[in-house]
């Protein structure tokens, strides 16, 4: 039993470690999209909205979200953060 709730605790956490971060990046990036608008990045930034609130509403539901549903957000929120930062790259973001 401890080991499971250990688990679930370790879930929830990169969930969170990853909408943080996500948090950040659709932040830069909205500061980017303010001095140079594209649709591109108008894209990025309502699907990392979308998910953040997602990722936040998951992690609401502590201690018992859905383990599927977490790992499904978690692994989407990641590969949205690296999509966003390749894209900061790209526009000479420091």
């Amino acid at each position: 039993m401890q080991a499971a709730g250990r688990n679930q605790v370790e879930r929830i956490g990169r969930l969170v470690y990853a909408q943080v971060r996500g948090e950040w990046l659709v932040g830069e990036a909205a500061r980017l999209a303010a001095r140079s608008p594209a649709p591109a990045l108008d894209l990025l930034l309502a699907r990392g909205r979308a998910l953040g609130a997602r990722c936040q509403l998951l992690s609401g539901l502590f201690p018992d979200p859905p383990a599927d549903d977490t790992d499904a957000a978690t692994a989407g929120m990641i590969a949205l953060n690296e999509e966003i930062h390749r894209y900061l790259d790209g526009a000479g973001w420091p």
